[in-house]
């Protein structure tokens, strides 16, 4: 059984190696590392609510060409988007929540927890 650490996810090469190794192959293919599905709230809801509505569609559809509509729309978004910040608060509820499974990870030599960070109160 291999593990692998989580934030060797973040490094495509290194994850890439690791599964090619673990399913045996001989050449590691490296995807490339765009991000998805990145979290983020909006600074402004009401806009944001305008943009996201039918009329902002209806608008849009009857005033913008087609090949240009997702362009704008993303360009709408990363004006309103903020990228979202956890509060202390929320921080400090989910480490009670999880304190038993955290403690027994740090227990566990077989679970790598070198690279953890905020899980462990002390690391802030």
């Amino acid at each position: 059984m291999t593990l692998m650490n989580f934030q060797e996810f973040f490094d495509p090469e290194t994850c890439a190696a690791n599964v090619t190794t673990f399913l045996g192959l001989e050449e590691p293919v490296v995807p490339t590392a765009e991000r998805q599905n990145a979290s983020f709230v909006y600074n402004r809801p009401e806009v944001a609510r305008f943009v996201k509505g039918q009329m902002a569609h209806k608008i849009g559809r009857a005033l913008v060409p087609k090949v240009f509509r997702k362009s704008i729309r993303e360009g709408i978004d990363r004006q309103l988007a903020t990228k979202y910040q956890r509060s202390a608060v929320d921080v400090e509820r989910l480490r009670t929540i999880l304190a038993d499974e955290i403690d027994a990870c740090l227990a566990n030599p077989l679970v790598p927890t070198d690279g953890w960070k905020s899980a462990i109160a002390s690391c802030d």
